[in-house]
């Protein structure tokens, strides 16, 4: 991934992750279908990894067609109690949309590259289709 400075990186990231949406529905809509966001994991930028979680809640709230599903999830903690490799795996990603009740799970990891870089991989699943990221 290209380096990019922190705020550049959190936009960017909250950006694609409302680009990666396989099919558009309006959140108020009967029968949207509403983003699980896991936290983003990290064992190096928790401000980062905080923060960046944040702007894709944030982001999914504001962006038409988009809604978040109330929940507090950590990749950590969901990838230890369903014995998941890290990163998760395509079985590992629905076991956590079951345990979350999602029908679309946003997830990913951030690794700090130098001393004002960070690299991120972020996913988003959707049930019946898979994972794309970016």
């Amino acid at each position: 991934m290209r380096r990019l400075p922190i705020s550049a990186l959190v936009f960017a990231s909250a950006t694609a992750a409302c680009a990666l949406a396989p099919r558009v529905a309006r959140a108020d809509e009967p029968g949207a279908l509403p983003v699980a966001v896991v936290s983003i994991s990290t064992d190096e930028v928790l401000d980062q990894a905080e923060a960046l979680t944040n702007a894709m809640k944030s982001s999914l709230r504001k962006t038409e067609g988009w809604a978040l599903q109330e929940g507090d999830w950590q990749l950590e903690v969901l990838t230890v109690s369903l014995e998941c490799s890290e990163p998760p795996d395509a079985t590992c990603e629905t076991k956590m949309a079951d345990q979350a009740k999602a029908e679309r799970l946003l997830w990913g990891t951030l690794k700090k590259k130098n001393p004002t870089t960070v690299s991120a991989d972020v996913h988003l699943w959707t049930r019946g289709e898979g994972s794309v990221s970016a």
